[in-house]
């Protein structure tokens, strides 16, 4: 229970928590998908502990905050996937605490919410390029732990948890990374939960399972768009080659609305002008010779937002 679990490198992560024989672990397990085999990692080298976040930015994973025997953390600690090592980076910028999110979005990491002794709804970003924490705007719901969220670049959204009235919640926030300000977005569809799991698969998030009196094991899918088409959740997105260097092909399964367009932004968050794109009836070229290295993020869209997809393009 109160486990992190990541992504990196192409293989699942699982690790510190309880047990029934522990009320803290600092190991971690990797999962390889094609062999199906699990195989333990370097120990979490903070002390051990429960409920605390992970999020990964570039085959590297960032965990801290959460409880050990001594009570609320704020530490944080860097690892690397490939290189299976550990790494402690600069504390976290909000008070000690457990039960908060962790997510990324774009370049930076966010955690927010939480429980550090009372309920709490500040909302911190992470730059992994300066090692620096800044505070952003405060979640603008009641103040919550447990709750679930996910970056969908360029917004993230927090929804549902257990709050300061001591009730389970359904609502949904969504941030905006440019503005910096957040947004009331429809309620998850399911019923009222805390400690939920939520994941991204071609720019839908799921977001199932927890807990409100009894423990739950549905799930929904949700667009972050309120016009959202339901079929577009059968629309498959293909890019290729990725990494690119000198173009790149973004392919779907189905012909797109006559009205769409790409958005390519850095790392930084600034919006890439002057590209050369090819739009066919399903696929999309992007010719990026006048790019420099680095990551890139894109959003296809239609003009109307009817349909969103986004991604993440590495040039080499």
């Amino acid at each position: 229970g109160g486990a992190i679990a990541f992504s990196a490198d192409g293989k699942g992560f699982v690790g510190l928590g309880q047990g029934n024989t522990a009320p803290f672990y600092s190991d971690l397990w990797g999962y390889e998908p094609e062999s199906e085999v699990w195989t333990q990692k370097a120990d979490f080298i903070g002390s051990a502990r429960r409920q605390a976040v992970a999020f990964t930015i570039e085959n590297i994973a960032y965990v801290g905050t959460g409880q050990d025997q001594d009570g609320y953390t704020k530490d944080f600690f860097a690892y690397d996937a490939i290189t299976n090592t550990w790494t402690q980076i600069t504390d976290f910028g909000g008070t000690a605490r457990k039960g908060a999110v962790g997510f990324a979005m774009g370049a930076q990491g966010y955690v927010g919410t939480g429980e550090d002794g009372i309920y709490t709804n500040d909302f911190w970003q992470y730059h992994p390029s300066f090692d620096v924490w800044a505070e952003r705007a405060s979640y603008p719901g009641t103040a919550r732990t447990g709750a679930s969220a996910w970056g969908i670049f360029p917004t993230a959204f927090i929804a549902c948890g257990y709050d300061n009235t001591f009730s389970y919640k359904k609502d949904v926030w969504e941030y905006n990374y440019f503005a910096n300000v957040w947004v009331q977005r429809t309620n998850f569809l399911g019923p009222k939960r805390t400690n939920g799991s939520a994941f991204v698969i071609d720019g839908i998030a799921y977001l199932g399972l927890g807990y409100n009196g009894t423990y739950l094991d549905d799930f929904y899918a949700y667009s972050p768009i309120l016009s959202f088409n339901k079929n577009e959740i059968k629309v498959k997105m293909n890019t290729y080659p990725n990494p690119a260097s000198t173009f790149v092909n973004i392919e779907f399964n189905d012909e797109l609305p006559v009205d769409t367009e790409v958005i390519l932004h850095d790392v930084n968050g600034k919006k890439v002008s002057q590209l050369i794109i090819d739009y066919s009836l399903s696929k999309i070229h992007i010719d990026l010779n006048n790019l420099t290295i680095g990551t890139y993020f894109y959003t296809v869209k239609s003009k109307n937002n009817n349909f969103v997809k986004s991604g993440k393009l590495i040039i080499e």
